[in-house]
């Protein structure tokens, strides 16, 4: 027998060894990673709390006279400028963090799981400090599954294992958040994978449950929201709970929507940014690869936030109850303060919001990290019928430099996709073939360009002796 049927009988006996104890060993892992997510989490609960009292000491000051005001709008400003370095740094660390998760886990994503580790620790503790309304629930995820993703980078863990310690960490990235374990168990099952697994189950519980011990020991026995039912509500009453369900989720789906209109305005604003850039002349430079005039820096995340921190910043003075993550609101409309009116308020800044948002119109701008579903709902809202699955998804890299794509550019600038901006960035590529090309072609595909959850171009391609590029809109 040769040396290498030696050696190939040697690692098949090793990793069926391993497939013997393989649930064991994730239940051991798993712990491993909820203690070293409780740890991080309950750091990072304790910088939300820190934060948080920053702002409310910022908001007291900027009250007390102009100077004071003039000090802090300094103090957004170095917020914007900090905030938006980090995010350029890392983009993947934008967002509530559950989408790109989902899209890693679905293998469309390859993390760099410390960058994000630390970028979304940082942004999200300034981006509280700030006053923009954050919550812990998404953020906490991510940085759990970056906990697991770096355990299983460390030990050289396979891929399929990987993926289940990120399961793990997610879980129980959820579970310290604010001291739930089975919901930290129910997300992953329910949320990530959508099917019932024993070995998700079992180690994600056993992360979960770790993690929870771990924070709770840290930061406390104290619940997250502590106000208390000090009455209970009548049977007789009961029917209206199912009135209140109707109601919320109705405004549920409008809050939804409401983002989703927000996500596509803040776009425009991150658009609009670089192109009026582009004709600074001290932001055009020499390329000496094309020799061409080219334009450097992306500033798109420094416009968005310095708009999200001047709305921020006017709540200083008109409303200050609303800034951050919310929890001091709902503790004391809980409490019987002011109920009513935080209700009407909330309700007519919403309404304000949705009308101009509406008006505005445009495409929908972010697509879920479930990428094959949301490129297909996407399409489906242009008026396209695709196949289900894509024929082809093609992961890649942009070059810094997009001079070179001038048509394609044009292309997608026509349809207010912002690729110009996306240069040097990790992006997928989805192709669907598409089923309704009007006079019954049978060659027609659809291309999806998205970084992270955005799409950031797209073409309908014509692939016949007559064929071509053509933008995507539905053909009248």
């Amino acid at each position: 027998m040769t040396k290498e049927n030696l050696k190939g009988k040697s690692a098949v006996g090793k990793n069926l060894r391993r497939k013997s104890v393989f649930r064991y060993a994730l239940i051991g892992q798993g712990i491993i990673i909820g203690v070293t997510t409780g740890l991080i989490i309950a750091l990072f609960r304790w910088l939300l709390i820190f934060a948080d009292g920053c702002r409310n000491r910022l908001v007291a000051y900027a009250n007390t006279g102009v100077g004071p005001a003039l000090i802090a709008a300094l103090v957004m400003l170095l917020l914007v400028l900090v905030i938006g370095w980090i995010l350029r740094k890392e983009p993947e660390s934008t967002g509530s963090g559950i989408p790109q998760v989902e899209a890693e886990l679905l293998g469309k994503k390859d993390m760099n799981w410390l960058s994000v580790l630390v970028s979304k620790i940082l942004g999200c503790a300034l981006s509280i400090g700030g006053g923009l309304a954050l919550g812990r629930e998404g953020p906490s995820i991510q940085i759990g599954a970056m906990v697991g993703k770096g355990f299983a980078r460390t030990n050289k863990r396979v891929l399929t294992e990987e993926r289940y310690l990120m399961s793990c960490g997610a879980g129980a990235g959820l579970s310290a958040a604010f001291g739930a374990p089975l919901a930290g168990t129910i997300f992953c099952l329910e949320e990530l994978y959508r099917n019932f697994s024993s070995e998700v189950l079992l180690s994600t519980m056993a992360a979960a449950a770790s993690s929870d011990f771990v924070a709770a020991y840290i930061i406390g026995m104290e619940p997250v929201f502590g106000f208390r039912i000090e009455y209970r509500l009548p049977l007789k009453y009961y029917w209206f709970a199912m009135i209140l369900g109707v109601v919320l989720g109705l405004f549920g789906s409008l809050y939804n929507r409401t983002i989703d209109r927000m996500q596509d305005f803040f776009d425009r604003v991150g658009t609009a940014a670089n192109a009026l850039a582009k004709k600074w002349p001290g932001r055009r430079r020499l390329n000496p690869k094309t020799g061409k005039m080219d334009y450097k820096g992306n500033i798109a995340p420094f416009a968005k936030l310095a708009v999200g921190l001047t709305m921020a910043y006017i709540c200083f003075f008109a409303y200050p109850i609303t800034l951050g993550s919310g929890n001091g609101l709902v503790n004391r409309i809980a409490e019987g303060d002011f109920a009513l009116k935080a209700l009407l308020i909330l309700l007519a800044v919403l309404g304000v919001v949705l009308f101009f948002t509406l008006r505005a119109g445009g495409r929908p701008a972010d697509i879920s990290a479930d990428g094959i579903a949301g490129c297909v709902s996407y399409l489906e809202k242009l008026g396209w019928q695709v196949e289900p699955e894509p024929v082809e998804t093609l992961h890649l890299r942009l070059p810094e430099d997009l001079s070179s794509f001038g048509d394609y550019a044009a292309l997608q600038r026509s349809q207010a996709l912002p690729f110009a901006d996306y240069g040097g960035q990790a992006v997928c590529r989805y192709t669907f073939r598409l089923i309704n090309y009007p006079g019954g072609r049978t060659d027609a595909q659809a291309n999806l360009l998205l970084c992270g959850s955005t799409v950031i171009a797209g073409d309908v391609m014509l692939l016949g002796e007559d064929g071509g590029q053509f933008s995507l809109s539905y053909p009248k």
